[in-house]
């Protein structure tokens, strides 16, 4: 081999490590990075080029990760998930009865089963909750979700876009939301982020567009090995 081309390589590892220490913890990503080389007129030429890649989900299966979700400014609240599959809907993530979730000023464990489905290029994240007293799709509005270094997190936004079992269809907590934008706790750009997307979800909810139609109510049961059911 050169030995200038094995000198360069040897940089490029160098390289590469600097590189992956200097990526944010909260970017679930890794640098891809390939040695070009040619030869011209008898001049050796090399290029290193990285650039970052998506991580790939699966290496998640089985894993127990966290939801985190803030809301502004109440803080953290934070739930045990597992990672199932990511797919043309999104990702699904599951957290099954007896799943410990935190408040900034409590804790304590999920009554009931739970199926989650987010996607980083949305401003939402759906919830498929099998509440005893009736189940509910609750479509909470928020900023895109972003991959933590031990599962994900969003920033809610206030509204949320839910149907109830018995297919009634609405906007909740419009007063919180109009409370943290007079408060700047969410701005003007985000505020109007919320309400197309909060208007855009009941839209979808309405239609029962899917997966918000049967799709996740069916996920949702064959996890709590319910079988067949009347969604809602």
């Amino acid at each position: 081999m050169d030995a200038r081309l094995l000198l360069w390589q040897l940089h490029a590892l160098e390289s590469l490590s600097q590189i992956r220490n200097s990526v944010n913890v909260k970017v679930h990503a890794e640098p891809v990075c390939q040695l070009f080389t040619s030869t011209m007129a008898g001049r050796l030429t090399i290029k290193f080029v990285c650039k970052l890649a998506p991580h790939v989900w699966e290496n998640d299966f089985g894993k127990l990760l966290k939801l985190y979700k803030t809301k502004r400014p109440g803080g953290v609240f934070s739930f045990d998930v597992q990672f199932l599959v990511e797919d043309d809907y999104g990702v699904w993530l599951y957290s099954p009865v007896g799943s410990e979730w935190m408040a900034p000023h409590d804790e304590g464990v999920l009554l009931f089963g739970a199926l989650l489905l987010i996607r980083p290029d949305r401003y939402w994240a759906a919830w498929w909750v099998d509440y005893p007293n009736g189940r509910r799709l609750e479509i909470d509005v928020c900023l895109r979700p972003e991959r933590v270094v031990d599962g994900w997190a969003y920033v809610d936004l206030e509204l949320d876009a839910v149907r109830h079992a018995d297919g009634t269809i609405e906007i909740e907590d419009r007063d919180e939301f109009d409370i943290a934008c007079s408060n700047g706790w969410i701005t003007v750009s985000d505020g109007k982020i919320a309400e197309l997307t909060a208007n855009a979800m009941a839209a979808a909810l309405r239609e029962r567009e899917e997966p918000f139609g049967i799709e996740g109510w069916q996920r949702l049961d064959a996890l709590l090995g319910k079988g067949e059911k009347n969604s809602s």
